[in-house]
C-alpha cells in the first residue's frame, strides 16, 4: 500500500511538472500520452526525459503489474527532481519578472 501511495503522489508531481514545462512553452496539455510526446519533443533537448518516460510507461500497466517498488519510485523521482531544477532555470521567470499573462512561467 505504501508503494502505491508514494507512486501515485510521485506520478502526479511528475505529470504536473511536465505539463507546467509545456505550458511555459505555450502548449496546453491534459492528456497523458500527448503530454509525454509533447514533453519529449519540446524539452528533450533541455533535460533527460527517461525518468518521465518510465513513470508514464509504468502508469499504463499499473492495474496489471502494480506499482513499482518504493526504491524504484525514489530513483525515478531523483531524475525528475534534477530535471525540475533545470526546467525552472531554463523556463522559469527571469529576475524581477512577475506574472502578467497566461501561461505562468513557473515550474
Amino acid at each position: 500500500e505504501e508503494d502505491d501511495t508514494m507512486y501515485y503522489v510521485a506520478f502526479t508531481v511528475m505529470w504536473h511538472m511536465a505539463r507546467n514545462a509545456l505550458e511555459a512553452k505555450g502548449i496546453y496539455s491534459n492528456h497523458r500520452r500527448q503530454t509525454l510526446d509533447d514533453f519529449r519533443r519540446t524539452c528533450g533537448d533541455i533535460v533527460d526525459t527517461t525518468p518521465f518516460e518510465k513513470f508514464f510507461a509504468s502508469w499504463e500497466v499499473w492495474d496489471e503489474m502494480g506499482s513499482p517498488s518504493l526504491a524504484t519510485t525514489i530513483e525515478w523521482m531523483k531524475g525528475v527532481a534534477e530535471a525540475g531544477a533545470t526546467l525552472s532555470e531554463k523556463l522559469g521567470p527571469e529576475d524581477g519578472e512577475s506574472f502578467t499573462n497566461w501561461p505562468p512561467r513557473s515550474i
